[in-house]
């Protein structure tokens, strides 16, 4: 309402479990989502996907995997020459396209009898976002493996994770031990 944008998004979440045991389980998620506009203007940056945190890709600070502001931006004047230019910054841009995959052992916890109220598992997480569909290329993936818990409190859901990213870049944010409070199970 009280805008001209004209943009979409596809989006498509898979997740299965596979038990293995009694005790332990085997997941699988996939998350693809895709956005671009209807009729050329440029993807609002309030749109764009971002990756990265407790909930895609553990092991990287939330939203901060995909394209960075790495480019001087000049800001002109009336007369046509630049004003002031815009230095670099570094942060997260977003993108077009996010494509995140998780899988995830769920072990049983041990000395717990009741386990309906808590989780253990080891996980791999693998993702990354993208300007455009079009700059996809899988060596830009990022790929972490760790350890994840989660409590559901009287409170609400305790997550944390333990996580260590394998081919992190230089520009990357990376986090080893993170907490989240308040979410799904």
């Amino acid at each position: 309402p009280g805008s001209d944008l004209q943009f979409y998004h596809l989006n498509y979440v898979q997740q299965r479990f596979f038990p293995l045991s009694k005790s332990m389980t085997f997941m699988l998620k996939g998350n693809i989502g895709y956005g671009d506009t209807i009729g050329g203007d440029s993807f609002p940056p309030f749109e764009r996907y971002y990756a990265g945190g407790m909930n895609d890709i553990r092991g990287y600070k939330s939203n901060t995997l995909g394209p960075r502001d790495d480019e001087s931006h000049n800001i002109p004047s009336i007369g046509g020459r630049p004003a002031f230019v815009l230095q670099p910054t570094g942060d997260p841009l977003g993108g077009q396209l996010k494509v995140i995959g998780n899988a995830e052992m769920i072990l049983p916890i041990p000395f717990v009898k009741d386990s309906s109220a808590y989780r253990l598992s080891g996980f791999f997480d693998m993702g990354n976002v993208f300007a455009t569909a079009s700059d996809f290329e899988f060596k830009e993936l990022r790929y972490t493996t760790g350890l994840a818990g989660a409590w559901l409190s009287p409170f609400g859901l305790l997550r944390v994770s333990i996580a260590a990213p394998l081919n992190e870049k230089d520009e990357d944010e990376t986090e080893t031990f993170q907490f989240s409070f308040g979410q799904q199970f």
